[in-house]
């Protein structure tokens, strides 16, 4: 069966406390990262917090689902997640720094398929590559809507 353990990362044109409070924002994470990705929070808060249980569906090719669980908060630093339930098991880190006005994201993903039909199909699909791409439009997504948020319409 296989195993991830990707990196990922890029430079947000945005600072690092709104970099960091978007991402923590996974109810809007449509808002920047669609068409591939979109969350939802299973509680009530407004941004997620440890603890927090976010939905997680990514499109691409099929639809993938799962659970994610916030299981710790470095606020401006990192967010640990843990994937326990749905299509992938795992965990995942972001990491975040600041770089003249601008945020380094790094984004590490170790991962394993949960369902037969996901092993499968990853026989036919470079997944790093599809990561990567998902990842790399989310980033850019990311920035260009703190610009307009910074820098109105």
């Amino acid at each position: 069966m296989p195993y991830f353990n990707l990196t990922d990362e890029a430079i947000v044109d945005a600072d690092i406390s709104s970099t960091f409070q978007q991402v923590l924002d996974a109810n809007n994470w449509y808002e920047w990262w669609a068409p591939h990705i979109e969350a939802e929070s299973r509680g009530s808060e407004k941004l997620i917090q440890v603890n927090s249980v976010v939905e997680i569906k990514i499109h691409y090719i099929m639809t993938t689902k799962f659970l994610a669980k916030i299981k710790d908060i470095k606020k401006n630093c990192s967010i640990s997640v843990e994937y326990f339930e749905g299509d992938f098991l795992g965990a995942s880190q972001w990491f975040f720094e600041p770089i003249g006005g601008k945020t380094k994201i790094i984004y590490r993903f170790r991962t394993k398929p949960n369902r037969r039909l996901i092993r499968f199909l990853l026989r036919f699909l470079n997944f790093q590559k599809a990561h990567s791409a998902i990842l790399q439009s989310g980033f850019k997504g990311l920035s260009e809507h703190l610009n307009k948020r910074a820098n109105g319409p």
